[in-house]
């Protein structure tokens, strides 16, 4: 809703001619309630639809995203692919009942914390991300090859020598990542490969000769439990607590540094449904620490080279302003190295 003009000067104040690559951004200032507005935007011939979530909570802003889906549904001719996100991952189930098959909600909130905290366990995986994710290096490409029919999904190691094949498209439009190796391929049959270009790779007739070699030597396990810092607090923390207890063996001790009080953070777990921390999350040890950890006082008080890792989100106190939250974020990030 807000002025053409202005978002115009934004974009144009963040990214140059050469970041855009040749797409062309049209803007169209209006209200995604009306249904008026959402056809002046051309919602019904659009290839796909984003709705981004925005509002001054989670569940304002899952509540207005909600009644955008609904304007959408009353467009009958709707033929894009529509991508919800929803902050709250207990509303995904409501926005996929009203939005029917032609909708697809993401938790942008569980899916980015499930990035972050694997790159916890696994420190490199953030480097894999960046190459898949980001525009350069290689990225995800979907194309069907009838030369491929009859073959066995296995079959495509040989055939795909400048791509990897990581999954399929079947003809109803649902994908099986890492299908097995045995999964008939069909003429129709979308084969899902990480690949630098769409143009960089193709299926060779003649099967690629593959020598296989011997799998690398198991790291020993650590002799002690794993000790972790977490920095912050945010209502998504329950679900991250959630995520490092299906990642981290029992034992695991999680130090929370924080600023808000110890009682207050054990009613808002409470409040979302974790009213004994201890029995939910049974291989973390958790240890709650009341402190500002921008300050050098507090962190001295830590034996900070105990820690496997220190994992810094930002803290709900400085989420009113972006500059002030990463400022923060900026200057626990230098106290802790």
């Amino acid at each position: 809703e807000r002025d053409k003009e202005e978002m115009e000067a934004e974009l144009h104040s963040t990214l140059t001619e050469a970041d855009l690559m040749g797409t062309q951004v049209v803007f169209r200032s209006g209200s995604p309630l009306n249904a008026f507005d959402l056809r002046r935007a051309a919602c019904e011939t659009a290839r796909s639809i984003v709705v981004m979530a925005h509002g001054e909570s989670q569940s304002a802003a899952d509540a207005s995203t909600l009644r955008v889906v609904i304007a959408l549904k009353t467009f009958p001719k709707l033929m894009g692919h529509v991508v919800v996100e929803v902050l709250d991952k207990e509303m995904e189930y409501l926005m996929k009942i009203i939005g029917g098959r032609h909708i697809e909600s993401l938790v942008t909130h569980e899916t980015l914390a499930r990035m972050s905290l694997g790159a916890v366990k696994q420190p490199g995986i953030a480097i894999v991300y960046d190459q898949l994710l980001g525009f350069d290096g290689d990225e995800f490409y979907t194309a069907t090859w009838p030369e491929m029919a009859g073959k066995p999904f296995g079959a495509c190691v040989e055939h795909f020598p400048m791509a990897i094949a990581i999954g399929v498209v079947c003809s109803d439009g649902s994908v099986i990542l890492k299908p097995d190796n045995d999964f008939p391929l069909t003429a129709d049959t979308g084969i899902v490969v990480v690949a630098e270009d769409d143009d960089s790779y193709e299926a060779i007739q003649t099967p690629y000769q593959i020598e296989v070699g011997n799998m690398p030597p198991k790291k020993p396990d650590p002799d002690s439990p794993d000790r972790l810092l977490f920095v912050g607090w945010t209502d998504n923390v329950k679900g991250m607590l959630e995520i490092l207890n299906s990642i981290f063996d029992p034992g695991t001790e999680v130090h929370m540094l924080n600023r808000t009080p110890t009682a207050d953070r054990l009613e808002r777990l409470a409040e979302q449904g974790m009213a004994d921390p201890a029995r939910a999350l049974p291989n973390l040890e958790i240890t709650h620490i009341v402190g500002n950890p921008a300050v050098w006082r507090t962190l001295r008080n830590l034996d900070l080279n105990s820690y496997r890792c220190m994992l810094v989100i930002s803290d709900e106190n400085e989420v009113g302003d972006l500059m002030a939250s990463d400022s923060h974020n900026l200057a626990c990030i230098l106290l802790l190295r």
